[in-house]
């Protein structure tokens, strides 16, 4: 079976299979690599590296807190 490589939302790079990476979507979201759970691809929403997430989060709580602290986005909480 053939992918399309998985990019990340916050650095637009590849994610590689053993790499962590942090999945987000509406409702949740999830740490996992794409080698110990395969079905994380599928899952719709924004895939990131796990480091650009935790970079992403922290420049969305600065600027969010910067307006004001209830704005936040709940994925980053």
């Amino acid at each position: 079976m053939f992918y399309d490589v998985l990019r990340c939302a916050h650095c637009g790079e590849a994610i590689g299979v053993y790499e962590p990476l942090v999945v987000v979507t509406d409702v949740l979201s999830r740490e996992s690599s794409i080698a110990s759970d395969p079905a994380v691809r599928d899952i719709h929403g924004e895939h990131y590296h796990r480091g650009c997430y935790e970079t992403a989060c922290d420049v969305a709580l600065e600027r969010s807190d910067a307006r004001n602290a209830d704005n936040r986005s709940p994925s980053c909480q």
